[in-house]
């Protein structure tokens, strides 16, 4: 894979298919994250990789294989990737193929992929059953076999050569050609290029203005050209506006363009390197090594063949090393070169690996609850979910040229215009905050004229309000709905000056003069979580002080943002009496907006413009009323932005099951008089946490240690004020580094040093142990305080291990351990801990070599079981060798401790709800159920008959003629429920309690389904009943 990566810095492919691709924790490694992969989440056999920049979906994904549809330069293409294993038939991937080229069957095609099948007809080897099969197949689909028998083999190792990779086309108008390269690779496949001449029309409507010391004078300059100062902007008409403000940014644009090319112009004239890195003298190395590796394949004497080969792998070994030393010291150069003009931003996200990899998207549900067929269908869909058309009237115009309005003045401009972030994404007019910025200082006056004119007009021009779409995935395993999706609305810097003036002005009027509930705490400022949180602290102490019991309610809005109906919306600004200038021009920037996604463009007319300043303050206006709704003395509501809270207290519990009932009918009313919906899925009351006035008791611990209030106890162990540092490191971006570690091998040789830590009886230790030929030659243990984690002690055995490599200039040193996590932590370049630091920079220093290597443990490594017996040891020391300080972790973890002890406490010792805790005897923040039907065996309550029976005077008895139905008679005893039992309960149910049922993902879905049998029979009894009534 670290030839592939090499190979983008050489060429620039469009696509690329990989078969058998090297994978780290189920991801293919080394694809740069200029491309979308396509890949099956687990062990991939095959992958298909594509420019972010072409519009692509997924087909189909298995292990072996992968078919997407793409877009690559206005040409719709069917791409294959496909592995045949030669273990497996031939025939069960051919049979998945089929239906999809037969689907698409009028489309172009290419497919790639490693058949590990023979023929004359694309090689040099006699046809062989799987051949004879693919040949069959490819005649029944009209494919074409492009392989020539006269290329070189795509396979060749030291088992021989063959030629089993192949490319496969359909329905192509120009001729395509292939050729197999005899490159050094790190597989025994050969690398396999395509070229299809295609006419490069340019692929999106996403255009940038990339700034750079050597366009920036230019650009400067042509800003001050195109703006006209003598343009009269208060005699042109709206439509002139909007034609004008285009011509500007289209004139800004070209003139960039126009430079950047004359600059590519000019580099495309000098010699182009295949890398940054490459070198004449890496040139010079990889020919003598694929000469030496020619000399072996060809070489027939077994005897001479051995000796060559020899030679080529330590050519080999030499070549690759000299890549790496060569990337490491062209890397270093190239970071000093960019440090002292931009020390972050892209160059930033590159080295801590912020940014993320496009995802490349699968066909989803549209609104017919059909799947899209097509990438356009699904963009189609996609826009239709989240910007919804509402067939509704407009509402009445707000009249234009007002007189009675505050003029914007050039500061209050220039601090808007300077509060934009710099290197934030532009929107599709491709202008960035910094080309506002010098349009505004270019000619103030001009600018601030252009702006009053739009203010006074009630007038936002259109080219603002056109949105750039970029989806963001919710990392769901099936990404087969809109909503997995969420929408970031990039949107025209130069619009956003002035939606930025009008939400300031609104939320002036809005707070100055007290419009908005004080239960609002989101978008607002001098709000935030932290006072949302202590309003609801307050409730919660002053219902304990009444002697009350409390309840939470959680409430979450379906698609809040996005289906506000803005006729409402403009009747609530109405009723606020806001000046007559800033409601004419907000109607106006609610009008004809559109998004553009993939080249497509959608119109809507509901919800909140995302990225917008103005949004979020209209969410608040939209949801106020609800706000200041009257539910009562004991209810109160807040929310935060679109998360709304119902708080309630009452005497006992059973109080809260009517006054919920009559709050969320008031919100129920509220959401649709307002045309919105509740997300029933959601909407529940907080359970399986631990209960709110312990959890609350023990987390005001963690908030005075922050605050440095005073000191604080946890059992024996007192922290005084301030002793706890909180803050974090900072460092040169350009310092960070990682230790790279390997697989431990039973044929390693050389000083092996094996590190360990362990805790016992709340007492930690690390060890490490040497051992030099099999034989130990010296220890050292430690022991840790009592506040420090295993990961810690690993932590601690292993620098103490470097110390002594250092010590004794030991050169190469092998320092293996059985704690992942402590590797993984030191090959994390982001992690800024300050000891995973210190080991660092000490490798670093050292002049020797030093290795890292994980091993299994308790797997009878003699070195590894000799560390842990040390570590352990360690544990008993009478004193204490390494004083670790106390972190904000260990901190949470006593909370967390004394929060389940309390808990767990009070649900033993309660004389409340002991028929769960027959089942659940346990607290656990992990709530295993949450059902409505599990729920009811869980409790004993619900449809089940003894519980009827002690409520409601009804029979206790089964419909079985068993005199008691409880849930141990309905799960293991009714004969009714015998097909249910023999479908979903293990053949020894009998002997299994309930609560493995419950935990066992198919016997809970025989208990639910139990249940809900019963529930249907107790409506069919309660029907009969008022029949006969």
């Amino acid at each position: 894979m670290a030839f592939l990566n090499n190979s983008f810095a050489e060429r620039h492919f469009d696509f690329f298919s990989l078969n058998e691709p090297y994978s780290y924790d189920n991801n293919i490694t080394n694809i740069p994250k200029a491309y979308k992969i396509a890949a099956h989440h687990t062990a991939p056999k095959s992958a298909i990789a594509i420019k972010s920049s072409f519009n692509s979906q997924v087909i189909h994904i298995t292990q072996e294989i992968v078919v997407i549809l793409a877009n690559i330069f206005d040409m719709d293409l069917l791409l294959a990737s496909i592995y045949c294993p030669p273990s497996n038939n031939i025939d069960d991937n051919l049979n998945i193929l089929r239906p999809i080229l037969n689907k698409y069957t009028d489309l172009p095609m290419i497919i790639l992929g490693d058949f590990n099948a023979k023929s004359r007809v694309w090689g040099q080897r006699n046809l062989d059953d799987r051949g004879s099969k693919l040949l069959s197949f490819c005649n029944q689909q009209d494919l074409n076999i492009e392989n020539s028998p006269d290329s070189l083999p795509s396979f060749s190792s030291i088992r021989g050569e063959s030629w089993i990779d192949l490319l496969i086309t359909k329905n192509l108008q120009n001729e395509i050609s292939m050729e197999i390269l005899d490159e050094v690779t790190n597989s025994d496949h050969n690398l396999i290029i395509l070229n299809y001449p295609l006419h490069q029309t340019s692929q999106c409507n996403d255009r940038k203005i990339f700034l750079r010391a050597n366009n920036w004078f230019s650009i400067k300059s042509s800003i001050s050209q195109i703006i006209d100062a003598n343009i009269d902007i208060d005699q042109l008409s709206t439509v002139e506006i909007n034609t004008y403000i285009s011509s500007i940014q289209n004139h800004i644009f070209e003139a960039n363009s126009t430079f950047s090319n004359s600059r590519t112009n000019m580099i495309d004239k000098k010699k182009k390197r295949s890398a940054v890195w490459w070198t004449s003298e890496l040139e010079v190395k990889r020919s003598k090594t694929r000469a030496l590796r020619r000399q072996f394949q060809k070489e027939r004497n077994q005897q001479i063949r051995s000796h060559k080969k020899l030679i080529y792998k330590k050519n080999l070994a030499e070549y690759k090393k000299l890549i790496l030393n060569t990337k490491k010291r062209k890397f270093k150069e190239f970071i000093n070169s960019i440090t002292n003009s931009s020390l972050f931003g892209k160059n930033f996200n590159i080295i801590t690996n912020k940014k993320k990899r496009s995802t490349l998207y699968k066909p989803v549900f549209k609104s017919d609850g059909a799947l899209s067929s097509s990438i356009d269908e699904t963009t189609s869909a996609i826009l239709d979910f989240h910007f919804p058309w509402s067939n509704v009237p407009s509402p009445p115009s707000i009249q234009q040229n007002i007189d009675d309005f505050t003029p914007a003045t050039c500061q209050e401009l220039e601090s808007l215009i300077l509060s934009i972030k710099p290197n934030k994404a532009p929107g599709p007019d491709g202008l960035p905050g910094e080309i506002i910025r010098e349009i505004f200082y270019a000619n103030k006056t001009w600018f601030t004229e252009l702006f009053n004119t739009l203010l006074q007009r009630g007038f936002f021009p259109t080219p603002w309000k056109i949105a750039k779409i970029v989806l963001i995935d919710k990392d769901l395993k099936t990404m087969d709905h809109p909503s997995h999706f969420r929408p970031i609305c990039l949107l025209p810097c130069w619009g956003k000056v002035l939606d930025k003036l009008i939400s300031d002005r609104l939320s002036y009027h809005l707070e100055s003069e007290h419009k908005l509930s004080g239960n609002q705490f989101g978008f607002r400022k001098y709000r935030s979580t932290v006072a949302a949180l202590q309003n609801i602290l307050n409730f919660h102490d002053e219902a304990s002080r009444s002697q009350q019991m409390t309840c939470l309610i959680s409430i979450d809005m379906s698609n809040a943002f996005n289906t506000v109906d803005w006729n409402i919306l403009f009747n609530k600004l109405n009723s606020l009496n806001l000046p007559i200038y800033l409601t004419s021009i907000i109607q106006h920037f609610l009008s004809d907006r559109k998004v553009q996604l993939q080249g497509q463009t959608k119109d809507y007319n509901r919800g909140i413009p995302q990225g917008s300043s103005l949004g979020p303050i209209l969410w608040n206006v939209f949801i106020d009323d609800l706000l200041h709704t009257d539910f009562g003395p004991n209810i109160m509501i807040q929310a935060f932005a679109d998360d709304i809270l119902l708080m309630l207290k009452a005497p006992a519990s059973y109080c809260f099951t009517q006054t919920s009932k009559d709050a969320l009918k008031i919100v129920d009313t509220w959401t649709k008089d307002n045309l919105m919906a509740i997300n029933h899925n959601a909407l529940q009351v907080l359970a399986g946490i631990p209960p709110l006035d312990i959890y609350l008791k023990h987390t005001r611990k963690l908030h005075h240690i922050k605050m440095g209030q005073s000191a604080v106890s946890f059992h024996d162990l007192a922290i005084q004020p301030n002793t706890i540092d909180f803050k974090k490191p900072i460092i040169q971006p350009w310092t960070k580094t990682s230790l790279s570690w390997s697989l431990f091998s039973a044929k390693l040789q050389g000083t092996l040093i094996y590190t360990d830590g362990s805790k016992l009886n709340s007492q930690v230790g690390g060890a490490f142990v040497v051992f030099q030929q099999n034989s130990e030659t010296c220890f050292k243990k430690y022991r840790l305080s009592n506040s420090a984690t295993v990961f810690m002690a690993e932590l601690v055995a292993i620098d103490k291990a470097i110390e002594y490599v250092i010590l004794h200039k030991i050169s190469p040193a092998n320092i293996i351990t059985d704690s992942r996590s402590v590797l993984l932590a030191l090959s994390n370049p982001n992690n800024l801990d300050p000891s995973i630091t210190c080991i660092k920079n000490k490798v670093r220093n050292y002049t020797g070599q030093v290795h890292l290597f994980w091993i299994k443990a308790h797997a009878g490594h003699m070195g590894n079981e000799r560390a842990d017996e040390l570590a352990k040891e360690a544990t008993n020391s009478p004193t204490i060798d390494i004083t670790i300080p106390i972190n904000l972790q260990f901190i949470k973890k006593l909370i967390k401790k004394d929060i389940s002890a309390e808990w767990q406490d009070r649900w033993t010792n309660s004389n409340k709800g002991r028929e769960v805790f027959a089942l659940l005897p346990t607290t656990n923040e992990k709530r295993v159920q949450g059902d409505f039907f599990l729920n009811q065996l869980i409790t004993g309550h619900g449809t089940l008959a003894v519980y009827q029976n002690r409520f409601f005077g009804k029979t206790a008895a089964c419909e079985c003629g068993s005199p008691r139905e409880d849930r141990n008679h309905l799960i293991f005893d009714c004969p009714q429920r015998d097909s249910i039992r023999s479908k979903f309960f293990p053949s020894n149910f009998k002997r299994s309690s309930i609560d493995l049922l419950l935990f066992n993902p198919k016997s809970k879905n025989g208990l639910r389904e139990i249940m809900q049998r019963k529930l249907q029979t107790l409506l069919n009894q309660i029907e009969d009943e008022d029949l006969q009534a």
